[in-house]
């Protein structure tokens, strides 16, 4: 008996007496993260980033969570820890970009994925970074430079979905609507799977005027993805055209629950009210409109409705 007692102490010393390593706490974050567990993820990198505080991949990884949280300032520290451990390593200047996409500051982006090009170690990586440029330079409005960011993509891989989507919205951008549907109908019958395309399609049948091949693909990016607001947005406005009130505003409800901030679903739900006869309603999502910077992005369309019901 006292040896076998002996032997069970021992077992429960070394147990007792074992610490993770930092790569061990790392690997259970990255299954976190993927799990989308990110608080507990974030305790997992911290955790690792206590043991070894020179990594760079703990801290891009952790900055890529708090990004995920909409922590913006703690992410944009970690990816600048990040970029300052290894200034030559692509991967932590792509986060940075991505992030940077995120916020906003587009140019700061565009920066990032310059450097990116310079150390990329292939030409996928190469090619990610044009077709995230092309999306940087069309909000900046350099649609020029969007182009030919599609352009080099394609000169990659003349097969890539995404580079033709991206043509697309610069074609919409340039206001040529039926160029645009070429593109977006080439992107899906390459990769139909795409997570944008199906809102895409029935975007531009809305923008055509063909509103029930509009709703057709709207409904199937719906199914696809149903927590995305913006399908939501744009089947609730051909609803809308094609006489369904009741339907366009249940659809622009939910886009609005999903993503509270769209100052476009603040415009459509306003149009319904037009047509309902609410003029008190649509005159208060038109002022949410413009809080939310629909002029900045859309044009003088929401002011000129003001102008005409809101006297």
């Amino acid at each position: 008996m006292k040896r076998i007692f002996a032997f069970f102490s021992c077992v429960f010393s070394l147990v007792g007496g074992y610490t993770q390593t930092a790569e061990e706490l790392y690997t259970q974050a990255e299954v976190k993260y993927k799990e989308k567990e990110y608080n507990e993820a974030v305790k997992l990198y911290t955790k690792a980033i206590d043991k070894q505080k020179d990594s760079c991949k703990y801290f891009a990884d952790r900055g890529r969570t708090y990004g995920e949280l909409k922590l913006w300032a703690a992410a944009l520290d970690d990816y600048d820890k990040a970029v300052s451990l290894r200034k030559n390593y692509w991967y932590p200047y792509q986060g940075r970009a991505i992030l940077l996409q995120k916020m906003g500051r587009h140019e700061f982006s565009l920066k990032d994925y310059d450097m990116m090009l310079k150390l990329a170690p292939s030409d996928d990586i190469k090619k990610e970074v044009y077709i995230n440029n092309a999306m940087n330079h069309a909000i900046l409005k350099d649609l020029d430079a969007a182009y030919n960011d599609c352009m080099k993509a394609l000169e990659i891989d003349s097969l890539c979905a995404a580079a033709y989507a991206n043509l697309g919205n610069v074609m919409l951008a340039q206001e040529n609507p039926e160029k645009a549907l070429g593109y977006f109908l080439k992107s899906y019958r390459l990769d139909s799977t795409h997570i944008s395309i199906l809102s895409d399609l029935g975007f531009i049948y809305g923008k055509l005027e063909k509103y029930t091949e509009a709703i057709l693909y709207l409904n199937k990016s719906i199914k696809m993805n149903p927590g995305e607001a913006v399908p939501y947005n744009n089947r609730g406005y051909a609803k809308l055209k094609t006489g369904d009130l009741e339907g366009a505003l249940e659809d622009v409800n939910k886009s609005l629950k999903l993503f509270p901030e769209n100052s476009y679903a603040y415009r459509n739900r306003a149009l319904v009210y037009i047509e309902q006869k609410k003029l008190s309603k649509a005159c208060k999502d038109m002022e949410e409109a413009l809080k939310y910077g629909f002029s900045k992005y859309y044009g003088n369309e929401v002011e000129k409705l003001l102008q005409q019901y809101c006297k």
